[in-house]
């Protein structure tokens, strides 16, 4: 038997229709479907057994660690089964640096115990929570007379990961690729110069929200931020951003325009040095 269950398409359709109404797996669910729709194709899904699954790991295979967005990703039912999986030959390299994205914060005592094995240090860099809107939530602010929205360009991409604290030496090219292929908004002054703009990740999730700052304060972000979401609205039933636990002003901005909170949801990255 194979050391590691790599999904096909067939089987991550499957998956997916069995994890599209838990919250814990809005990204993961993401994640899928941007495979499925040649988004993003890079990651690998991994199970600990088929057709009975209760765990599961996407990460990218080791020759492409370079790229960006290298952090791994669990969905589990069981903690024990997602501890046993992270421990399988090809899964997780423990001698390197690990880190997770997005990870239902329930699932950090497996996290912390397996550091622990493996001597290494474990710290979560960011929690956050999830908000979501949907058509009836969502409040559509109105774009200021004499300003425009369309979509962001790809000769913009530099702007957006130069202003993202998040950039690295892949992310321009990540940023370009999702500008092309997912829903985004930027908002211009009647000057023809860029407000603010915000653009959607591979997996589905809004964010990389940006406004100038000589124009914050405003209520600039409300407007884009109501846009990228009534634009995505009109193929899916919602729309979901996380906000970072101790970004209130974030947290206030989105709940004004309708999204509203997933409760007892904490999403944690983290990473094993």
């Amino acid at each position: 038997m194979a050391e590691v269950d790599i999904l096909d398409d067939t089987r991550l359709e499957q998956v997916l229709r069995d994890i599209s109404s838990d919250d814990r797996a809005t990204m993961v669910a993401g994640e899928i479907r941007s495979k499925l729709q040649c988004v993003m194709t890079d990651f690998d899904f991994v199970v600990d057994a088929w057709p009975d699954y209760k765990a599961l790991v996407i990460r990218r295979p080791a020759n492409l660690q370079g790229k960006f967005g290298k952090g791994a990703m669990v969905y589990a039912k069981e903690p024990e089964a997602l501890r046993e999986i992270l421990l399988k030959r090809g899964v997780t390299d423990w001698l390197d640096e690990v880190s997770f994205r997005g990870c239902d914060s329930k699932v950090m005592p497996v996290f912390s115990d397996l550091s622990k094995q493996h001597n290494k240090k474990l710290t979560c860099t960011i929690t956050g929570v999830l908000l979501r809107v949907t058509r009836e939530s969502l409040t559509l602010r109105p774009v200021p007379e004499g300003f425009t929205m369309s979509s962001l360009q790809p000769h913009q991409s530099e702007m957006a990961d130069a202003n993202w604290k998040f950039s690295d030496e892949y992310s321009t090219s990540y940023i370009r690729d999702m500008i092309g292929k997912m829903p985004s908004c930027c908002l211009y002054g009647n000057a023809g110069h860029v407000v603010g703009y915000a653009l959607t990740y591979h997996y589905g999730l809004l964010g990389m929200l940006h406004v100038n700052e000589e124009h914050r304060g405003k209520g600039y972000a409300k407007v884009i931020m109501s846009h990228l979401a009534h634009k995505c609205l009109q193929e899916q039933e919602y729309a979901s951003v996380v906000v970072e636990s101790d970004n209130y002003l974030s947290m206030k901005l989105h709940k004004d325009i309708g999204f509203v909170e997933v409760p007892d949801l904490k999403l944690c990255w983290v990473t094993c040095t």
